[in-house]
């Protein structure tokens, strides 16, 4: 009975852990989905960050707003705090970007609180509060 009782309870403790591991966030992808993004902001390239946002069916959107990312130049992108939610199909990711102006080469400094939300049916990971606000 000790022998059963010895094998059982490793078993057990391992596929608690393994269930609690897989329920912490939806969606195993998203550590890779928030790196990607997070290069191709580093690399200002707003095209490719965009893509990150749910398409919402306005295909001018991007357009006319791409116009204000043309001149924004990322020096630095530094993930500071990263953590899922209750619900895990939300990620809260703080973010700090430094960057410049092609017309005025000053370094500023941005914070972006970023809310990622995982769409079941599409089984991807999109950011739902855009990109970033660079003044």
């Amino acid at each position: 009975m000790k022998s059963v009782r010895f094998i059982l309870t490793p078993l057990l403790v391992l596929g608690i852990g393994c269930l609690a591991a897989a329920n912490a966030v939806a969606g195993g992808n998203y550590d890779k989905r928030l790196e990607t993004y997070g290069a191709a902001i580093r690399w200002s390239d707003f095209d490719a960050a965009n893509a990150f946002i749910k398409p919402t069916g306005d295909d001018d959107a991007w357009s006319k707003a791409a116009e204000q990312y043309r001149d924004v130049r990322v020096a630095d992108y530094v993930v500071k705090d990263s953590k899922s939610q209750k619900d895990p199909e939300q990620v809260l990711q703080t973010v700090e970007i430094l960057y410049y102006k092609v017309n005025n080469p000053t370094i500023r400094r941005l914070i972006d609180r970023q809310r990622w939300a995982y769409d079941a049916d599409e089984k991807e990971w999109y950011l739902m509060t855009g990109l970033p606000a660079f003044e």
